[in-house]
């Protein structure tokens, strides 16, 4: 889609914000199924991570038909990453991302959701490192369970030859862990460099 920005919008007095800051983005479309819903309904579960896979493909401009799920994990890894880390930035923490037997608080195009239990760090305004941790190994348990809801649709449908799907060994090898974490401290950085 196309991007405008915060200032362009100000300037065409689009937008009014007065005293609140404004989010990065906003994203017109997406998908409201999550990681680890439909846990037991292979087929569901296939519509849902494909629905996803095609949506973050046009989303960022990459051809679908080329767009692996291996790409979309890549990707999922690198942007939960970046947006746990803007939520931290600002003080925020989640407390309740992963979820077990029910859907994760994340959905498959990788909005951060069920906000009602999302808290700021008052009085102090310090993230405590307790507080931090607790999203960040929620958010691990996310991405290994999205690693395994895609390896088991791959296996469902056959896929393992296919360009959109990759063979077991292929997704044990790559460390989706590592990209979320190497993400979310890139951006942790970036909070530093504008304080």
């Amino acid at each position: 889609g196309k991007v405008i920005t915060v200032n362009k919008l100000r300037k065409n007095e689009t937008l009014f914000i007065g005293e609140q800051s404004p989010v990065v983005s906003i994203r017109a479309f997406g998908t409201q199924s999550r990681v680890n819903e439909s846990s037991s309904d292979l087929s569901l579960k296939y519509l849902l991570l494909e629905d996803a896979r095609i949506l973050v493909a046009e989303e960022i401009g990459e051809p679908p038909e080329t767009f692996t799920f291996l790409d979309y994990i890549n990707w999922f890894s690198k942007t939960i990453g970046q947006n746990l880390a803007r939520m931290h930035n600002n003080d925020w923490y989640h407390h309740n991302l992963y979820l077990t037997r029910n859907p994760c608080n994340v959905t498959l195009d990788c909005r951060i959701i069920d906000l009602n239990t999302v808290m700021h760090s008052l009085p102090s305004n310090v993230l405590s490192p307790y507080e931090k941790k607790n999203d960040q190994i929620a958010t691990e348990y996310i991405v290994k369970q999205l690693c395994l809801d895609v390896q088991q649709v791959i296996d469902f449908k056959g896929l393992t030859t296919s360009k959109l799907g990759e063979s077991l060994i292929n997704m044990n090898n790559l460390n989706f862990i590592e990209i979320f974490k190497t993400s979310y401290e890139n951006e942790s950085k970036n909070k530093t460099k504008n304080d």
